[in-house]
Parts: C-alpha cells; structure tokens; sequence
C-alpha cells in the first residue's frame, strides 16, 4: 500500500441510502448488511475521492441471482454505480471489485446477508 502509516481514503459507499467510508484498507465505518424482500436488490453507489485516476479501469462482479458474473456498472466522473441483474437468491450476497490503478492493485468487496423465507 502507498500508504501504510496512515489509512488511504478510497471512497464514500452508498448501499439501501446508507452511507459507508472505506479505505485501501478496508475500513468500514457503518455498513447495513440485512437485505430483506422490500431491499433486495439493494442500490448500490461508490464515491470515489476526487484524485482518484484510472476508474475506467474498474472491474466489478457480483453473484445476484446466484450466478458470478461481470456487474453492470455505471461511471459519472468519480461515482461509480452498479444496476444489479436480479436478486440475490443465497444466503449471502457478494460484491468484488479491482482496479489497476497504473500498476497498484486497488480492491474492495461488500457482502450482503440475505433474509431467507
């Protein structure tokens, strides 16, 4: 990390209109994590900070209706939005996502627990 004294902001994350602050060190400082009938599929937006470059390079994948595949993802300068294809269906619900960031491999992940009739 470039960082390793210090935590190093990525961005703010927005999930069911819940905001969350993450790190290149993952440090999640609230997060709901309970998605029930009326929030699943949750919205989902990641606020990047303003000097963060690359972000077209982002990849995301996400494993709603249980099947992994690349997530719909929608860039507006530095937010990053993902539509997702259905419901998650298991237990748990996972978003990855990675960036080369001009040879710096950013990641984060959030999961999702889901309520099960």
């Amino acid at each position: 990390m470039d960082c390793p004294s210090q935590t190093c902001p990525v961005g703010h994350l927005t999930s069911s209109n819940v905001l969350v602050v993450i790190s290149s060190k993952s440090n999640i400082l609230s997060y709901e994590k309970f998605l029930t009938n009326n929030t699943n599929p949750p919205e989902f937006s990641v606020e990047f900070f303003k000097d963060q470059k690359n972000l077209d390079n982002i990849n995301c994948f996400s494993d709603e209706g249980n099947k992994w595949e690349k997530s719909k993802t929608y860039l507006n300068k530095n937010i990053l939005k993902i539509k997702f294809r259905d419901k998650f269906t298991f237990r748990r619900g996972r978003i990855n996502c990675s960036l080369n960031d001009n040879g710096v491999w950013r990641w984060f992940g959030i999961q999702f627990s889901i309520k099960q009739n």
